[in-house]
């Protein structure tokens, strides 16, 4: 199964002339009926073209294969086709009873290009999101029109939803559960063996470990015996040491001691300056006789 989308962009082979005759540009299909109408093609020459699918030979992955150029006709030429033509403007989707369910999406066809197997129609985005675009098959009482796609009421309760993150999600979790089960059960298996073997390689490690630290302490007794012993050996000589360069520095300071420091010269004394002598005032002259 392919999407009409596939087809499109195709080079138009002709078997006979084997020339490229165009490009496809839109596959027409009439939900009413189920039918692939034909391609629309941009030619060669500039103008569009169109090919009933009962004159295609083959819709390959890559090419359209036609017997001859001569099955290419003017658009209105083909029955039908101009009718259900939605490229540009997608017709709307709705109910006899005028609900509108969006508008018309993704066209599903056979391997064959030949009939519709299915299409989607595209609505609230949200939830397209999280449940998948809506998806209908081909439903009796269809009408299909250039405008709008006119579906029977209980067209509504034939929409499903493939996919989306909620499908997703709850797949996830199913997936998550069936493996939490799975380690579940082997967790429990575990166990069980653990019980039925633990009874006596519990006894028999309980004794190694009981043995393991009764020789640990002896170890450790006679370790420490030695240590101290170590001990008081290195601290007699560190004693015996420090003594003995005790002694020789005292025996270097003594003679040091003995000696006087040589007096220090006193410096000379200066003289004191001698004092000028005082000068004498001038006697008085003798104050005359009147």
């Amino acid at each position: 199964m392919k999407d009409t989308r596939d087809v499109m962009g195709l080079n138009v082979f002709s078997i006979q002339e084997g020339r490229i005759l165009g490009r496809t540009t839109e596959c027409v299909v009439d939900l009413a009926t189920g039918k692939v109408i034909g391609l629309v093609v941009a030619a060669a020459s500039g103008d569009e073209r169109a090919i009933a699918r009962a004159d295609v030979t083959a819709v390959g992955k890559d090419a359209v294969m036609v017997a001859s150029d001569k099955l290419l006709k003017p658009p209105a030429s083909v029955a039908g086709l101009e009718d259900h033509r939605t490229v540009g403007k997608a017709p709307r989707v709705l109910t006899r009873a005028g609900e509108v369910l969006g508008t018309l999406g993704v066209v599903r066809v056979d391997e064959a290009c030949k009939t519709v197997e299915s299409f989607e129609i595209v609505g609230d985005v949200i939830q397209a999101l999280a449940d998948g675009p809506a998806t209908l098959g081909v439903l009796k009482g269809t009408v299909h029109g250039r405008d709008a796609v006119v579906l029977p009421d209980e067209a509504v309760k034939a929409i499903q939803r493939p996919g989306g993150l909620r499908a997703s999600l709850g797949k996830a979790l199913d997936v998550v559960k069936e493996r939490a089960g799975e380690v579940g059960d082997k967790l429990s298996d575990a166990a069980k063996k653990a019980r039925t073997v633990g009874g006596a390689a519990g006894e028999k490690a309980l004794a190694k470990a009981k043995d393991a630290a009764k020789r640990a302490r002896e170890a450790g007794e006679a370790v420490g015996e030695k240590a101290v012993a170590k001990a008081k050996d290195v601290a007699q000589d560190a004693k015996e040491a420090v003594e003995h360069q005790v002694e020789a520095v005292r025996g270097k300071a003594a003679p040091k001691a003995a000696k006087k420091a040589p007096a220090k010269k006193g410096a000379p004394k200066k003289a004191a300056p001698k004092k000028a002598p005082a000068k004498r005032a001038p006697a008085k002259k003798a104050a005359k006789s009147s």
